[in-house]
């Protein structure tokens, strides 16, 4: 009978090591899976090799400038610098020395493009350099090209002024706006759109 208890037992004991070896393995296979499954899902986050180029700007949707979202360029053939602006706003013709143009006047309101090569720092930086002595902040902000700019932002007596300064290799671009301050908050995601669509040399 003892044998037969200890036959028992011993039985009862492989079984439960059985389980408990299966039970392990099991586990194992459910973490691998897990695994897999998280470098999987780590694959498909990474794409491609290469980074995304930046997109070129939008406007978000706003209900005060849904009129102007078409936008088309403006070319400046002397000093080889572009714009993006509003279809709907009547430009005027260069200006007499070639640097640019009136994008937009009306109601006080004007807006202006104009640029040209690079003097030397000084010279170049000289509105820059005003603001600063002014203790006005000087932002940075970058074209979609992937230019670094500058941008400039003064208000006084319900006006705003702004500047969106870019320069290239040989030439500079200046976004130039003094607006009401209504006007600008309107439009202050235009602006933004137009400052990251120009093109400099």
């Amino acid at each position: 009978m003892k044998k037969s208890l200890l036959r028992s037992l011993l039985i009862l004991i492989v079984f439960l090591v059985g389980v408990q070896v299966f039970q392990s393995f099991k586990g194992d296979d459910s973490k691998d899976t897990a695994v897999q499954l998280s470098d999987n899902e780590q694959l498909a986050s990474l794409g491609s090799d290469s980074a995304p180029a930046q997109e070129h700007p939008t406007i978000k949707d706003d209900d005060n400038i849904q009129e102007e979202m078409a936008l088309t360029t403006y070319v400046n053939e002397r000093y080889g610098f572009s714009i993006e602006y509003p279809k709907a706003w009547n430009i005027q013709e260069d200006s007499p020395s070639g640097d640019g143009t009136m994008l937009y006047k009306e109601n006080g309101d004007e807006i202006r493009v104009y640029g040209g090569y690079l003097l030397g720092e000084e010279l170049d930086r000289l509105e820059i350099n005003e603001a600063i002595s002014e203790g006005i902040d000087i932002k940075s902000f970058k074209t979609y090209k992937g230019k670094e700019g500058s941008f400039i932002q003064h208000e006084a007596s319900n006006t705003t002024t702004i500047q969106y300064i870019v320069y290239g290799e040989t030439t500079h671009c200046h976004l130039y706006a003094k607006v009401s301050t209504k006007y600008y908050e309107m439009h202050r995601e235009l602006f933004r759109v137009m400052a990251e669509s120009i093109v400099v040399e």
